[in-house]
């Protein structure tokens, strides 16, 4: 069985309101168009490649070097900052 991953990043402001909706919808939550948008598929169960984990290592750092980038530019506390994350590890738990 072949690697079947995809992915795409994207601006928000980029898609049509239609399509907004849908993800909306698909996430949970309202999306704003000063945000950024990053889908994967995937096919559970298989491995990918050397090179799709290399891209795919190459595409982390860089959403990790931009959200990084944000935080610092960013009048969020460090307090503000633990919380959230806190609260982020606690819904991934659920």
């Amino acid at each position: 069985m072949t690697t079947t991953t995809h992915s795409a990043a994207k601006n928000v402001s980029a898609i049509t309101p239609t399509q907004r909706e849908v993800i909306s919808e698909l996430v949970g939550a309202p999306i704003a168009t000063d945000q950024k948008l990053f889908i994967m598929t995937y096919s559970p169960g298989v491995a990918p490649s050397p090179l799709e984990k290399e891209q795919a290592a190459k595409n982390l750092l860089g959403l990790l070097a931009e959200a990084h980038e944000n935080i610092r530019n960013s009048e969020v506390t460090e307090t503000e900052l633990s919380d959230a994350l806190d609260e982020a590890i606690k819904a991934s738990k659920k």
